[in-house]
């Protein structure tokens, strides 16, 4: 029941203008994104919940890892930074087609400005910070 509402929700977003995108992102993924974390935090104890954490760092492209729940906290970001991240990863979706994202030329684009958003994003960090990043994406 889960993965086919998951599925309808992503279909639904991608059927959407990107000036809806956002208001659909805040009112309803996000409340439904918590409420999934809360199920499957209840299934897990804390050396699990800790591997999928560092593995859904591990995955996450571009500077939005940086935003992710737990990782500021994890890093000890300033509210500077944060603020530096957020511009950077709008930025970054506001060159983004996301009406086109199955063509091999925007996804090519895509990796190419989420690389560009993450070097950009980890020259903000701390020579402590990086460190910490690097040991939190570590195999």
């Amino acid at each position: 029941a889960v993965k086919k509402e998951v599925e309808a929700l992503g279909a639904a977003l991608k059927r959407l203008r990107p000036e809806e995108r956002d208001e659909k992102l805040r009112r309803e993924f996000r409340p439904k994104s918590l409420e999934y974390s809360a199920l499957v935090d209840a299934q897990l104890n804390e050396s699990q919940r800790r591997e999928l954490f560092r593995e859904v760092v591990r995955r996450q492209q571009g500077a939005m890892v940086f935003l992710l729940p737990g990782v500021p906290e994890e890093l000890e970001l300033t509210a500077e930074q944060k603020t530096k991240l957020y511009s950077i990863v709008e930025e970054t979706r506001r060159s983004i087609n996301f009406d086109n994202l199955y063509s091999p030329i925007e996804l090519a684009k895509l990796l190419s400005r989420s690389n560009a958003a993450r070097k950009a994003a980890t020259a903000l960090l701390t020579p402590e910070q990086l460190a910490k990043f690097q040991a939190l994406i570590a195999s």
